[in-house]
């Protein structure tokens, strides 16, 4: 069966970037196929806010909702979140099921690790990847937070050790607190995340990769969702996508109080270089 390549649709970001949340706005369309059934809802804002960006979601419960919709392998019969990806081709890792949606909607995959991103680019020249980055120490910290504020001690990334790292992290912790780890690890992770997006962002200018301003994202602004739309063809229904934004929205901290949690300080700011006046 042909697949028709110009149907699929990646969303490519680093931890904490939105990713997810701009794949949820394009899944709005009711050209692009939606991974999950909805009868009981009127329609998928109402499933999303419902089951995705419930009012009464806590940070610590997001994850777990955000799954629900990762279904990829049952749908589509393949997970280019899981960083697997090395260049072949897909359509022998696509299911049938996909090759037989593809040719009347359009299927929006995750996609996370670089070395994936890359094989992508380079196997299939001309399919649609949007890149969701920050491009200000405003937006950069505004990712790191929402990363970490969704996650627990134990199913953070690991930036701090090597080899067995279950084992040197329950050391770490029980000699120093999780407090103190939780701070090495996140100017760890701040370090290697500053370095390896000045890489994606180089790398995204010299490959036709569209880049989505994350600063645009947080703040719903400057037509960003009405120019992601324009690439893959289609027209966005503005006010379903604003009330999407602001049941998403509302589940973090004030934009306006980004810097004020208990693990960004002064300190941390001037040894990562972030400066203060442009966030």
């Amino acid at each position: 069966m042909e697949l028709n390549l110009k149907n699929i649709i990646f969303v490519w970001g680093d931890l904490g970037a939105g990713s997810n949340f701009i794949k949820n706005s394009i899944l709005l369309h009711n050209y692009c196929h939606f991974p999950v059934r909805t009868e009981k809802y009127k329609d998928r804002l109402s499933y999303l806010n419902n089951e995705i960006y419930p009012l009464e979601l806590s940070l610590s419960e997001w994850m777990s909702k955000e799954y629900i919709l990762r279904n990829f392998v049952s749908n589509y019969g393949y997970d280019f979140t899981l960083g697997n990806y090395k260049g072949e081709d897909l359509q022998d890792l696509l299911n049938d099921n996909c090759k037989e949606l593809l040719k009347t909607q359009k299927v929006v995959f995750t996609i996370h690790e670089f070395n994936s991103v890359i094989a992508l680019r380079n196997r299939y020249n001309n399919i649609k990847i949007f890149f969701v980055r920050p491009i200000t120490d405003f937006s950069f910290c505004w990712q790191i937070r929402a990363y970490n504020n969704k996650l627990p001690i134990e199913s953070m990334h690991n930036f701090t050790f090597k080899d067995d790292i279950k084992k040197q992290r329950e050391e770490f912790i029980a000699l120093h607190g999780d407090d103190i780890y939780i701070r090495e690890n996140l100017k760890n992770m701040m370090e290697i995340m500053k370095q390896r997006l000045d890489d994606w962002i180089t790398w995204s200018n010299n490959n036709n990769i569209v880049q989505i301003n994350l600063e645009d994202v947080i703040y719903n602004k400057n037509n960003y969702i009405e120019n992601i739309y324009k690439e893959i063809q289609l027209v966005v229904e503005l006010e379903k996508h604003n009330k999407l934004y602001d049941a998403w929205i509302r589940l973090h901290w004030p934009v306006d109080e980004t810097l004020m949690w208990k693990y960004f300080d002064t300190h941390l700011f001037k040894k990562l270089k972030i400066n203060l006046f442009t966030c």
